[in-house]
C-alpha cells in the first residue's frame, strides 16, 4: 500500500465571466462525469499490453505496473497513478475559485499540474495545488501558471511540530489521550483553506505549533 498523498487544487476565476471561464475546467468535470481521473484523461499513458493484465480467477482485476511505466508516470504526472478518489467541492458563486479534492500515491502530482497548467484550455489562469501527506511527514502548495512553477513551497511537518511521545507501558487512558492528541494535530495540518498561500501560510505555521502546545490545534490563531 503506498503513501496517500491528499490534495486540493484550485483554478482561479476572479473577476472573469462565466463565458470566459478557463475551458480546463470542464475538462476535468467532463473525466469525472465520465468516472475517470483528471490526469489520465488529459495527460493520457500508452495503453495497457495484454501481458499487462492481471486475472484472477478467470476475472479480469486490474493490470500490473511495469517499471516502464512507472517511470512514465513519474517523470509526466510526478506520481505512482493518477488521480484517486476525486471529487469536486465547490465554485461560484460560493468562492471565486473552482476547487476539486482528490488522492495521489507516495507523491504530489507536480509534473501533471504543471503541464495541464500549460494547455491552451488553462492559458493565463492561476492555478494552485495544496497538498499534504498522511503520515503526515511534509505540506506543501504550488502555484502553477502557463505551464511554468511560479512558486512552490515545501515543509517537513516532524519539523514544524511538537509531535507527542508515544505513551510507554500499558496505562490505556495516556494512549487514549494520545491518540486524540495526534488525531487532533493530523487534522489541523489537513484543514487547509484558500487563503494559504501568500503571507498566511507563515502565519498558520505559527499558529499550529502555538495551538499545538496549547492543546487547541486549529490554524492561524498564534
Amino acid at each position: 500500500m503506498p503513501n496517500w498523498v491528499t490534495n486540493k487544487l484550485f483554478i482561479s476565476v476572479d473577476g472573469l465571466h462565466e463565458d470566459n471561464y478557463p475551458g480546463i475546467i470542464f475538462q476535468i468535470q467532463e473525466a469525472l462525469e465520465d468516472n475517470r481521473g483528471f490526469i489520465p484523461a488529459l495527460i493520457p499513458a500508452a495503453p495497457y499490453e495484454p501481458e499487462d493484465e492481471i486475472v484472477i480467477g478467470g476475472e479480469h482485476v486490474g493490470y500490473s505496473l511495469s517499471d516502464q511505466r512507472y517511470d512514465w508516470c513519474s517523470e509526466n504526472w510526478g506520481c505512482k497513478w493518477g488521480d484517486c478518489r476525486t471529487s469536486f467541492l465547490y465554485g461560484p458563486p460560493a468562492s471565486d475559485y473552482f476547487v476539486w479534492s482528490f488522492d495521489t500515491a507516495w507523491a504530489p502530482p507536480i509534473a501533471a499540474i504543471k503541464t495541464i497548467s500549460g494547455m491552451d484550455s488553462a492559458r493565463g489562469a492561476d492555478v494552485y495545488m495544496l497538498s499534504i501527506e498522511e503520515q503526515p511527514s511534509f505540506r506543501a502548495h504550488y502555484h502553477f501558471k502557463n505551464g511554468e512553477v511560479v512558486t512552490e513551497v515545501e515543509e517537513n511537518c516532524f519539523k514544524i511540530l511538537e509531535w507527542p511521545k508515544e505513551p510507554e507501558g500499558d496505562d490505556l487512558e495516556d494512549h487514549v489521550k494520545w491518540n486524540d492528541c495526534y488525531d487532533r494535530m493530523n487534522e489541523s495540518l489537513h484543514t487547509v483553506v484558500e487563503t494559504i498561500w501568500g503571507p498566511e501560510w507563515a502565519l498558520t505555521l505559527r499558529g499550529v505549533m502555538a495551538e499545538s502546545k496549547a492543546s487547541e490545534f486549529a490554524w492561524g490563531r498564534a
